[in-house]
């Protein structure tokens, strides 16, 4: 119900509206045809039920109560690449725009995603053009990977790799020395023998984050998560295999290979961990210089 402060005039909507006005700390301006009293003496005409100074003692609880939370709870800025906190936003965007040392690796990085995409398609072109394979070598071993005529190339999603380059006689070779080292080797050829797979990529040992493709897009991830995702997939990939070459496994390897799948000790994964890491910055190492020197024979 619309009621009227009757010192300055103004109209509310209903007395919620006009008790939160008389319990302004600045009076109204007097109206010329107003009542020049208090808000308090106001309020007792309007509110005769309700005391004005308890009113006024819970607003005020409640101001100090805000202050309070805010004084405990500033306001801070998160750098997105780096986790480092800043209590400015000029010291935030100074940060960002010249001093994130993992936002320069990032940006790099992906400078070096986009050149090496632009050098795959270019190889493939050029093997294809000329009746041949596009020849890619990472580990010192020339693989001949492509013969089709017609297709175009894309990076795999983290996750959902190719694994048609692996052949039967490597999967025995991994099963029959099944162990830690057998792990990284496997890993190795599946993410970077074949270059539709090179879903990865490390920014360098200190960092906390890596990069991998996924849902289509780079994007930054836990590195110790991307490990053990990693290491998991591939031991479960390397099982099935096993499962489906179990006939020509001798009664010794067999029990060697479930020994070593049954040993969930921590230290196991930790060493395939690091071993990996080391795999992957090597890998990246080699990779550019691949696809330099491919591209100056183009």
């Amino acid at each position: 119900m619309p009621c009227n402060c009757e010192r300055c005039g103004k109209e509310f909507p209903d007395k919620s509206k006009l008790k939160q006005h008389f319990l302004r700390k600045k009076i109204c301006k007097l109206s010329v045809d107003g009542n020049d009293l208090t808000y308090e003496e106001l309020w007792k005409m309007a509110f005769r039920d309700v005391d004005y100074n308890m009113e006024l003692i819970k607003k005020n609880q409640k101001k100090n109560q805000k202050a309070k939370n805010k004084k405990k709870s500033p306001k801070v800025f998160i750098c997105n690449s780096c986790g480092k906190v800043l209590k400015h936003s000029s010291s935030y965007y100074r940060h960002i725009n010249k001093n994130c040392e993992m936002k320069k690796k990032i940006n790099k990085m992906e400078e070096e995603i986009k050149e090496q995409t632009e050098l795959l398609c270019k190889l493939v072109a050029h093997g294809t053009n000329n009746g041949g394979g596009v020849v890619y070598n990472t580990t010192n071993n020339t693989q001949n990977i492509f013969n089709q005529n017609n297709f175009n190339i894309s990076i795999n999603n983290f996750g959902e790799e190719d694994l048609s380059h692996i052949t039967e006689n490597f999967l025995k070779d991994i099963i029959f020395h099944m162990g830690n080292t057998a792990v990284v080797k496997y890993i190795q050829e599946v993410h970077f023998n074949n270059p539709c797979n090179t879903n990865i990529k490390m920014l360098d040992d200190k960092a906390k984050v890596m990069m991998i493709k996924r849902n289509n897009e780079w994007i930054l991830d836990n590195k110790n998560l991307v490990l053990d995702g990693m290491i998991n997939l591939n031991m479960d990939r390397i099982q099935r295999a096993y499962e489906e070459l179990e006939d020509d496994i001798t009664e010794n390897l067999r029990k060697e290979f479930e020994d070593y799948s049954n040993d969930k000790k921590v230290e196991k994964i930790e060493d395939i961990r690091d071993g990996a890491e080391n795999m992957i910055l090597n890998n990246q190492k080699q990779l550019m210089p691949v696809y330099a020197q491919s591209k100056l024979k183009l």
